[in-house]
């Protein structure tokens, strides 16, 4: 998924986390739910306590960690939101 010209991994939340718990799925979907609606910031704080879930793999971890950083290049170069 591209978002203001960064690539994002989002399809991948569904393919590392499709034998997760459902918790944890639940945390990937309120994500991508996040980067629908633009809501960039929001999606770093999800997947930053996405990070944290124990018993997470190695691959996800990384996964986690590259759109972490994916969408910190996604909110240097989207034009600012107005209102809250």
């Amino acid at each position: 998924s591209e978002f203001f010209g960064v690539n994002v991994d989002l399809p991948k939340l569904d393919t590392e986390f499709s034998t997760a718990s459902q918790d944890v799925q639940e945390r990937a979907a309120v994500v991508k739910r996040f980067f629908r609606y633009g809501q960039f910031p929001r999606a770093v704080l999800e997947l930053d306590a996405l990070a944290k879930t124990p018993g997470l793999t190695e691959p996800q971890k990384k996964l986690v960690n590259d759109l972490i950083e994916q969408t910190k290049q996604v909110i240097a170069k989207a034009p600012p939101q107005s209102g809250p």
